[in-house]
């Protein structure tokens, strides 16, 4: 009579061995499939900061070049005595001599006239100009298509002063930048594990080229419209953080995979890029990732097979 009883006891304990390893490996599973995924989320994090400080070391560089037109004499005098004929003539030479360093070049009154340009002529009016509103005190940098040259710059604008100890505003002095060259740094080679990295604008326009959209020049360049919700999150953080001097310093993950511009689940990370209110996007598709953390949970069970130690007895 207890023969069956033992048996039914073999069974159930037999039932609870196998529900505790299928739990045990399905908890084990999760475990390594969210360490997993948030090693690539890392990885794309990294990508994101990297790229973005690129661009905004570039785009330091410009300032760097602008302070140092600031400070050459000869855009000073023609700033105080703009109906100098040598005054501006002098200017001109300035600018011819600097034209194959720095492009674009113009000189301009404090209310936005300009006084001379290498493409500018005399007398333009940029006094309409959002940055003249309050007048220019800082740099800024200002996208514009110039329909002549057919080609998207950033005009970098910065206060021109009377002398170096005396900040009194005479004039405004400006050069271009092409958007190509920021766009040019995204798409070089990094070797960090996302399937795309991009810039984008505050009103979440591509700056940069896409992977997937176009096939012509622009391939989605001021084109492409962002709205995912990596997008949403970091123009939100962008605008939060607007006024810190050290937004660059903020590093952002999105946890949780999302729907990019394709309609395909990514998941993604991002940094900023705040002299020009853009984004830097870093994404990698979900399935890879996912992918890659049942990869990374099979190679660890082998592991740990590997390096089971054997009963000496």
């Amino acid at each position: 009579m207890n023969r069956p009883s033992h048996l039914n006891i073999a069974l159930f304990c037999l039932i609870v061995l196998v529900l505790s390893s299928v739990i045990g490996a399905s908890l084990s599973y999760v475990h390594h499939r969210e360490t997993s995924i948030h090693t690539q989320t890392e990885l794309l994090q990294l990508t994101a900061v990297e790229k973005a400080t690129q661009v905004n070391l570039f785009l330091e560089q410009q300032e760097e070049k602008l302070t140092l037109l600031r400070e050459m004499e000869e855009f000073r005098e023609v700033a105080r005595r703009s109906d100098d004929v040598v005054a501006v003539h002098v200017a001109k030479e300035k600018i011819r001599q600097l034209k194959g360093i720095i492009s674009g070049i113009s000189i301009l009154t404090p209310d936005g006239i300009v006084i001379i340009g290498e493409n500018d002529l005399p007398g333009m009016d940029y006094s309409e100009q959002p940055y003249f509103d309050l007048q220019v005190k800082h740099v800024v940098f200002e996208r514009y298509y110039d329909s002549v040259r057919k080609n998207e710059y950033y005009a970098v604008v910065g206060p021109l002063y009377n002398d170096s100890e005396n900040k009194v505003i005479i004039g405004v002095i400006t050069f271009d930048v092409q958007l190509q060259d920021i766009s040019a740094l995204m798409s070089e080679a990094i070797d960090t594990g996302s399937d795309e990295v991009y810039l984008i604008d505050e009103s979440g326009l591509m700056l940069s080229g896409s992977e997937y959209v176009g096939q012509d020049d622009k391939s989605g360049i001021l084109v492409q419209e962002v709205d995912s919700d990596g997008a949403i999150d970091c123009l939100e953080d962008l605008e939060e953080y607007g006024d810190m001097d050290y937004i660059e310093e903020h590093e952002e993950e999105t946890p949780h995979p999302y729907i990019n511009y394709m309609g395909d689940d990514v998941y993604g990370a991002h940094a900023y890029v705040p002299t020009i209110m853009g984004c830097v996007l870093a994404e990698n598709h979900a399935d890879v990732i996912t992918d890659a953390s049942f990869i990374t949970y099979l190679t660890s069970l082998f592991d740990e097979e590997e390096h089971e130690v054997p009963d000496e007895n």
